[in-house]
């Protein structure tokens, strides 16, 4: 009980915590979004000159000359148009406290003017122009080693040629100074971003982020965004002037700080709550799941035959009592079970012994008859034959040590009996008898369950078959299940009889006059339960047909 008061209000008071720490949180970043934007403003202004002076020296006299000029022998005018454009790169570092240092790159006359003198271009300036002409139609920003420039050229597009190049090297202290002002902090930093790159002023950003952050600047249309992940924080602010986003970026744990301890503290708390809780579920189910389960377990083997089990406990409390009164309760079912199982093994010796005695004595007279007119015939090795068959049968069913035999033994006896009949009969009656399925000769079995059901055949089928009767004994193993058939040809069976057979087999009263087929029905259910027994059915032969069905344990063909 306790248990459902307490969680809900402590849900409650996380879901409130970090709420407040949610609208922190959003406090810090609209604040420094805020600050973002005013930097970048004041940036654009300080950079927005120099820009405008780069764009002013289309026009410049002197340097339309100096690139009309060519690459032809310095005369005293170009010579002048040098020194000329030397100054005014030199006014524009004056300028502006950003710019270190500016210089105008003439491809088509292999000269270079700066701020600080005039010379020819070297290899690296060369590929300086080529790594500028790529950048120059997306901004304003490139970076080269450690050294940050704005570029511009009156190139329209990448095939056309290119007439100069105007760079102005940033002084990185200042710049980084005034990040440095912006962040207030050293666990984070700001990246220039445009479309072709990125500007990393202190070059310390790893590959993966950096590519993270260019997918963030992308793909957000809106003049500021907000980039969270599980390890950083990123808030962009694009500049259109600039064509370039700034980024500033930080660890999500430094940046929040204490709300981030607050949280920790939070989740620490939640864990020990956890904890307790399990603790608490633990000594529950062990005071009372715990016992209550093995209770409910013994009743489960109870229900599945086992009486042999014994709870034990050693508190005194109510289970206690309640475990003495399972083993007393499990106790007395186990006696009155073998109570019951003794009386259906005393049951099953009397029908045995009834079976025995009900052995149709016609059978012994007419082999006797049999006897004597092979005798008067003088068929001495008929007589030898069937005198072997007939004491066989007999020895079988008079020991009265056993209840139970092999399938081998029990088939041996039916074929002594099959064997006399044969030679009663004749050529009347063809009999065919399957061999026993592989693994099944020492299945244990009642014992006198398959000649009675070859005597009702003769009996009632084959009595007075003339000639082609037939009669078929089959064995098989089907589905858990071993079947014995015994099937004829006999024209003295109809639906009516085998329904009324079927319906005295079913109810089992003990009015029921006891013939063979019930007496070995009843023996076959006490002995492998209720879904084994006699199904009597017409035979494809067109006379009766008995299935003797015994079910199998899976895995046991000799128990």
């Amino acid at each position: 009980m306790l248990f459902f008061v307490i969680v809900p209000l402590y849900l409650i008071s996380v879901n409130i915590g970090m709420q407040a720490n949610n609208e922190a949180q959003r406090s810090i970043i609209d604040f420094t979004q805020q600050n973002l934007r005013f930097l970048v403003g004041n940036i654009e202004r300080e950079f927005g000159n120099a820009i405008i002076r780069q764009h002013e020296m289309v026009n410049n006299r002197d340097l339309q000359a100096i690139i009309a000029h060519g690459d032809m022998p310095l005369s005293f005018e170009i010579a002048r148009s040098n020194s000329d454009l030397k100054r005014q790169l030199q006014q524009i570092v004056l300028e502006s406290n950003y710019i270190e240092r500016a210089t105008i790159y003439i491809p088509n006359t292999m000269r270079r003017i700066s701020s600080e003198g005039v010379g020819r271009l070297t290899q690296r300036d060369i590929e300086f122009i080529e790594k500028a002409v790529g950048i120059v139609p997306y901004g304003p920003f490139m970076q080269v080693d450690d050294k940050v420039y704005v570029i511009f050229s009156p190139l329209i597009s990448i095939e056309e040629e290119t007439l100069y190049i105007i760079s102005m090297e940033i002084y990185l202290p200042l710049l980084e100074q005034t990040l440095q002002d912006f962040l207030e902090s050293e666990h984070g930093n700001i990246i220039l971003i445009g479309r072709e790159g990125g500007i990393d002023v202190w070059n310390g950003i790893d590959d993966s982020l950096f590519g993270n952050l260019q997918y963030f600047v992308n793909f957000f249309d809106m003049e500021t965004d907000v980039w969270e992940s599980q390890q950083y924080l990123a808030i962009g602010h694009k500049s259109n002037m600039l064509n370039t986003t700034f980024v500033a970026y930080f660890y999500r744990t430094q940046f929040f700080g204490q709300i981030t301890r607050h949280i920790n503290w939070l989740w620490i708390l939640t864990a020990y709550l956890m904890m307790l809780i399990v603790i608490i579920v633990f000594i529950i189910k062990r005071m009372i799941s715990a016992p209550l389960q093995k209770l409910t377990d013994g009743f489960a083997k109870v229900a599945q035959g086992d009486f042999n089990i014994e709870l034990q406990y050693s508190g005194n409390d109510e289970f206690g009592y309640a475990y003495k009164t399972f083993n007393e309760v499990a106790t007395q079912h186990k006696q009155m079970i073998e109570q019951v199982y003794e009386q259906k093994i005393h049951a099953q010796s009397a029908e045995l012994k009834q079976m025995q005695y009900q052995i149709n004595p016609h059978f012994l007279y007419n082999s006797h008859y049999l006897i004597q007119i092979m005798s008067l015939s003088r068929d001495y090795e008929a007589i030898d034959r069937l005198s072997k068959h007939l004491g066989a049968f007999y020895r079988y069913i008079t020991k009265g040590t056993m209840n139970e035999v092999t399938l081998s033994e029990e088939v041996a006896n039916a074929k002594d009996y099959l064997e006399v009949q044969v030679m009663r009969f004749r050529d009347r009656v063809n009999v065919t008898f399957d061999e026993i399925p592989e693994g099944f000769e020492n299945f244990k079995m009642p014992k006198l369950i398959l000649q009675p059901l070859i005597e009702n055949a003769y009996s009632h089928g084959m009595e007075k078959i003339v000639k082609h009767g037939v009669l078929k004994v089959s064995i098989k193993s089907e589905n858990n299940f071993l079947i014995i058939t015994v099937e004829d040809n006999g024209n003295c069976v109809n639906e009516e009889t085998v329904k009324s057979i079927n319906e005295r087999l079913t109810k089992l009263d003990k009015n029921v006059e006891i013939t063979g087929l019930i007496n070995v029905h009843r023996r076959i259910r006490i002995r492998f339960g209720e879904n084994s027994g006699i199904f009597v059915s017409r035979s494809e032969f067109g006379g009766f047909k008995a299935d003797l069905k015994m079910e199998v344990k899976r895995g046991c063909t000799d128990c």
